[in-house]
């Protein structure tokens, strides 16, 4: 620039010079001295150039035209130096040094933290907001190396970074953490680069930026981030992300893959649909169009398909959300399924408990009548005038009422009205009795076969309940062999030794009767195996099965201390083996001295109260005829009357506990032992007492007699109760002690 501009001011001043001496020439009175001297000169130039006058005035115009043109380059071609302001008005030195002080308050003003060091790190100048943010002094600045100011777990990164700025690299984006006066951490981000000087590296500049809060920010967002990635993956809520448009699959939690049986590598890029998660498709269109005008999607009812085709119920939320600048749809699902079974169950429950309670109501007047129709074929039988085929049709009169009572019994446990009665038996005859109701059940596609096996010892069990056990096995077998097969009845005596029982939970040493229960069916899952005496839980249709069958059952091997053991194999059937104790010796003792009591009469009178007429009539006959005064009433209230009128001659009541008018047999048991605590009372029912008399205690001088009964029995049980003595007949002793 200063180059071409020296050289117009030469070319402007010879055309001055050679200006003047033309015009010297043209005017010949032109002064002396110098310009006389060069006179000659001129003079002799236009001599030689020949010039005429007119052509010497036109050069001499040229030449001043020639003047003015580069006088104007020269002074309007110079460049204004750039400025932070405009310095209209002032002089060149002054600008310059308004520029420098522009500079300083630039520097000194800055939020950046702005500092210069020698090659070794000793600081050589700071600004303020250095100043401020590390709470150092003037003076001691000037002996502080920047690396002292460097907090220990970022030095050796600045280190670094200096190291290249030194060997003249510009290092840009350095982070490192300084430690204030005071030990205030200050994170900050930066550049450095080296000062030259002539070429020689003098020292380096560095500008840094606080970015504490921006650490922080970032800091507390990676948090936020991780806490919801910690409540993502943990949430027992299912939980998945796929994209709006088509349904692929972002992301999903564990509850999401357990809920549905899949690995994350299965679903994730997949879409859901192709997957078939949706068993209705349009279920997700109707989420979808919600979100997209704006409503709620909250816990609405859908069904999902597992990966191996089960449907389950879900209550699924959704929102919209963005996922790398795609917009998602964010899945909340909570699997219904568990819960509605439990509502189903408990639906089902209080069904049951309805059924059981009019089953109840039923089998307590039907025990009535069997009450009759065993007590009047006894006495039949006991009559030696029948001709031999009426005895013989009586007799089956007489089994088949104790048959009925058995199932009425059966009906009652199932109903939980009806305590268990166990008593010492053969369970060999047991099977042999129900197998005969089991060809029936099964039906002739299966074939039956028993095999009852030798010396089995006798078990203190309830017969009616081990027949209700065969019967719900047989009815599972027959269900798991729809197109026909075999069930293998057996019985055994099983050793158990201590090294086998401590195999099994419930397993217990000592001899015992094994019932086994083999059939050639479908077989179960080790899964369904884990669950089958559960409660409600079947693996059959809806409506074919309630679940309660094994329950039932396992609750009454339990009931008789014993066990239950499973084994099954899929397409191969499966084998229960029932575990009963052995029956102590005491009881089986006891059974053949009272095996055929001879009831005692008396002269006593006895109270009767019994609201059904046919079975009170009964009573009468078989009391009178082991010669018992007998008075009758037919309610409690009634009762009440004839207390008063013969108090003082009543030995004992024999009320049944269920009757009318509002007045149990309890309540009036409760109401003559509270005028006479010695009297005796004989309950009577075709409940057990726990059930109709809210689990109470028999009280002392009270005994109970269930329903129904043969004569003698009830004879036998009249003279215990008035001798106060334990009953002689082992099934009567049975009711008592449950009682």
């Amino acid at each position: 620039m200063k180059c071409w501009r020296q050289h117009l001011w030469l070319a402007l001043f010879l055309l001055l010079v050679l200006g003047t001496g033309l015009a010297r020439a043209v005017d010949p009175e032109a002064p002396n001295g110098k310009e006389a001297a060069a006179r000659p000169q001129v003079e002799s130039l236009t001599q030689q150039l020949t010039v005429s006058g007119p052509l010497k005035y036109g050069i001499i115009g040229f030449f001043l035209l020639s003047v003015v043109v580069l006088g104007t380059v020269i002074f309007t071609g110079r460049k204004k130096k750039p400025s932070l302001a405009p310095v209209v008005g002032k002089s060149r030195p002054q600008s310059e040094a308004d520029l420098g002080n522009r500079y300083r308050a630039l520097f000194e003003n800055a939020n950046d933290l702005i500092v210069g060091t020698a090659m070794d790190g000793r600081l050589l100048y700071v600004n303020e907001a250095w100043k401020e943010m590390l709470d150092f002094s003037d003076d001691e600045i000037s002996s502080l190396s920047i690396f002292q100011l460097i907090h220990s777990e970022s030095l050796d990164n600045f280190r670094h970074g200096f190291q290249r700025a030194a060997a003249g690299v510009k290092i840009k984006n350095l982070e490192a953490t300084f430690v204030s006066k005071y030990s205030k951490r200050i994170t900050v981000e930066g550049s450095l680069h080296c000062e030259l000087v002539d070429e020689e590296r003098v020292g380096i500049q560095c500008i840094f930026r606080d970015i504490t809060e921006r650490q922080r920010s970032a800091s507390a967002l990676r948090q936020s981030e991780e806490r919801f990635a910690r409540v993502f993956a943990a949430s027992p809520v299912a939980i998945g992300v796929s994209t709006l448009a088509e349904g692929k699959l972002q992301d999903a939690n564990e509850s999401f893959l357990n809920m549905l049986g899949y690995q994350r590598y299965e679903i994730i890029g997949n879409i859901d649909t192709d997957l078939g998660l949706w068993a209705n498709v349009e279920d997700r269109d109707r989420i979808v169009e919600k979100l997209l005008n704006r409503q709620t999607v909250r816990e609405a009812q859908c069904k999902l398909c597992t990966k191996k085709g089960e449907k389950r119920d879900a209550l699924v939320s959704a929102e919209l959300i963005e996922v790398n600048a795609a917009r998602c749809l964010l899945l909340m699902i909570y699997d219904n399924t568990e819960r509605l079974n439990l509502e189903s169950q408990l639906r089902q429950a209080q069904k049951m408990e309805g059924i059981g309670q009019l089953a109840a109501g039923v089998a307590h007047d039907f025990n009535n009548i069997l009450t009759i129709i065993q007590g009047h074929a006894s006495r039949l039988r006991g009559s030696k005038e029948l001709p031999g085929p009426i005895g013989d049709s009586v007799e089956q009169v007489s089994v088949a009422a104790d048959r009925a009572a058995n199932l009425t019994r059966q009906l009652l446990t199932f109903c939980r009205k009806q305590a268990m009665l166990p008593e010492v038996m053969d369970l060999n005859k047991t099977v042999g009795h129900v197998s005969k109701m089991l060809e029936r059940i099964l039906g002739e596609d299966i074939a039956l076969e028993v095999r009852e096996g030798p010396n089995l010892p006798p078990i203190n069990a309830d017969s009616g309940m081990m027949e209700l056990s065969i019967i719900n096995f047989a009815c599972n077998a027959r269900d798991a062999m729809p197109k026909g097969g075999r069930l293998l009845i057996t019985t055994s005596v099983a050793d158990i030794t201590a090294q086998y029982a401590k195999t099994r939970p419930k397993a217990k040493q000592g001899r015992h009767v094994c019932l086994t229960i083999t059939d050639t069916g479908c077989g179960m899952k080790p899964e369904t195996l884990r669950r089958i005496f559960e409660p409600f839980f079947t693996t059959k249709e809806v409506g074919k099965g309630t679940g309660l069958g094994l329950a039932t059952v396992y609750g009454i091997i339990d009931q008789h201390r014993g066990w239950i053991e499973v084994t099954s194999e899929l397409g191969k059937g499966t084998t229960f083996k029932i575990y009963l104790p052995e029956a102590d010796k005491k009881s089986v003792v006891a059974v053949e001295l009272a095996a055929a009591p001879v009831p005692a009469s008396g002269k006593e009178t006895i109270l009767l109260v019994e609201d059904e007429e046919a079975l009170r009539e009964l009573a009468r006959m078989i009391l009178e005829q082991y010669d018992y005064r007998v008075l009758e009433a037919g309610s409690g209230v009634q009762a009440l009357k004839v207390w008063d009128e013969h108090k003082d001659e009543i030995d004992m009541l024999l009320t049944d506990m269920v009757m009318p008018e509002g007045m149990t047999g309890r309540d009036l048991a409760e109401k003559l032992q509270a005028e006479r605590p010695a009297i005796k009372v004989l309950y009577s029912s075709g409940y057990s007492p726990d059930v109709v008399g809210g689990y109470f205690k028999l009280p002392e001088n009270s005994f109970f007699l269930a329903k129904p009964y043969h004569p003698p029995k009830l004879a036998q049980a009249v003279r215990d109760c008035l001798d106060n003595t334990s009953p002689g007949n082992i099934h009567q002793q049975s009711v008592a002690a449950a009682a």
